[in-house]
């Protein structure tokens, strides 16, 4: 069953490891774990169950059992809600397979005595928003479905991780890294060829960078704040696709300028983003500063670097940055593919970021590649047929409405 009701004591999120199934754990409250008398919106439950099956995951949702031992019924009402969504998708989440070809390698994937890190979670972050599927892997995984594999800020490459990494830039992957990432264990240099060499952190407190045409699409074109500095190179044979500026002096309780961050003085005579053939490198820990601040401009700056090596997408798809897709194969159903399509809003009350207006989305536009003759694409549960066409290995199609979640199959 994908449905599972449970109520631990401590409860704890599963990670997806290969060949094992995934659980994948919300709760019932409203706010936090062992609210008594606390009720998640049942359409946010509704749309939490969706996101967890999309993403291939088995539910688990959370309660906290009252010391008279008796089960709150309305508690189960609203699980059951949205455990009925759950059951009438089944046929199309049986014995399902992730399709992906961006992957992550998490730091605290790579480096066993983290925990999870705030760059991994910007990471994922970027990416649904961006709506690239992708899978978070550690370093025995294999690389090689892969076309883009992403180092966020601070993923240090031994030996064993350098020689896996060199086999999958040698058959045509595409690598992107950011901050440390890339580093050797001890800090000294690059253990890969991203067209500079290093030459230690940076003295400054926050940076900014200016873009060149190359990924100016969608960006302000004089400096833009990122709220921490990086690394420096200096350049060898790499091309500068963005500069890094600094600021007049770093802010102290003794020097400082306004009521934030120090202003830009000019070029800090390092670059910012630099590109060599299918590597792209980030000075700054971009994926950390978008986890905990959210400017889109650091978002549409990945994008922009994505575009240029992640050339031939598995999915495009048009929804707003709230939506969020996922892409599985059935091989027992003759490897049909199924498109999960979601969105919600979620608007901050109080402290806590709550989903209760569900708005539906027309005409969403999808492009998909594809190397197999296509001869049914239609919406499930409903078994509607939508029209298709396939040009230049991709199936294009339209979903004529997608209300909290729609599911896509492609024959």
């Amino acid at each position: 069953m994908w449905g599972y009701n449970h109520f631990p004591t401590n409860a704890r999120y599963f990670t997806n490891l290969p060949d094992c199934n995934a659980i994948a754990q919300t709760g019932k409250f409203h706010r936090m774990w062992g609210e008594f008398g606390g009720f998640k919106n049942p359409v946010a439950l509704e749309y939490e169950v969706g996101q967890i099956i999309s993403l291939n995951c088995r539910c688990m949702v959370g309660d906290q059992l009252h010391p008279e031992g008796e089960m709150d019924e309305e508690t189960y009402r609203i699980i059951g809600e949205a455990y009925k969504r759950v059951e009438e998708r089944e046929p199309w989440l049986e014995g399902a397979e992730h399709v992906v070809d961006v992957a992550v390698l998490a730091p605290s994937g790579v480096h066993k005595d983290r925990e999870l890190e705030d760059s991994e979670v910007g990471a994922g972050l970027m990416l649904m928003e961006n709506h690239i599927p992708f899978l978070m892997l550690d370093e025995t995984m294999d690389l090689s479905p892969y076309q883009l594999l992403i180092l966020p800020d601070s993923v240090r490459v031994d030996d064993a991780l350098k020689a896996k990494i060199d086999i999958f830039l040698a058959g045509g992957g595409k690598l992107l890294s950011s901050g440390e990432s890339g580093l050797d264990p001890a800090g000294n240099g690059f253990a890969y060829d991203i067209g500079a060499e290093y030459t230690g952190p940076s003295p400054n407190d926050i940076e900014y960078v200016v873009v060149g045409d190359t990924i100016a699409k969608n960006m302000v074109r004089t400096p833009f704040l990122v709220y921490e500095s990086g690394v420096t190179t200096k350049v060898t044979d790499g091309e500068i696709l963005a500069a890094a500026w600094k600021p007049y002096f770093n802010r102290t309780y003794g020097k400082f300028c306004s009521h934030r961050n120090t202003p830009y003085e000019g070029d800090a005579g390092w670059p910012s983003v630099i590109r060599k053939g299918n590597i792209i490198h980030i000075a700054q820990p971009i994926f950390r500063v978008y986890d905990d601040q959210g400017m889109q401009l650091h978002r549409d700056l990945i994008k922009n670097c994505i575009d240029l090596l992640y050339d031939d997408p598995l999915l495009q798809v048009g929804l707003p940055s709230c939506g969020r897709v996922n892409l599985t194969r059935q091989p027992q159903e003759g490897n049909r593919l199924i498109l999960h399509l979601m969105y919600a809003n979620p608007i901050k009350r109080g402290d806590t970021n709550v989903i209760e207006d569900i708005i539906p989305l027309y005409d969403i536009p999808v492009s998909l590649k594809t190397d197999r003759d296509i001869s049914r694409v239609y919406l499930a549960p409903e078994n509607e047929d939508i029209e298709f066409a396939v040009a230049n290995g991709r199936v294009l199609f339209t979903v004529p409405k997608v209300e909290m979640n729609q599911i896509v199959v492609i024959e």
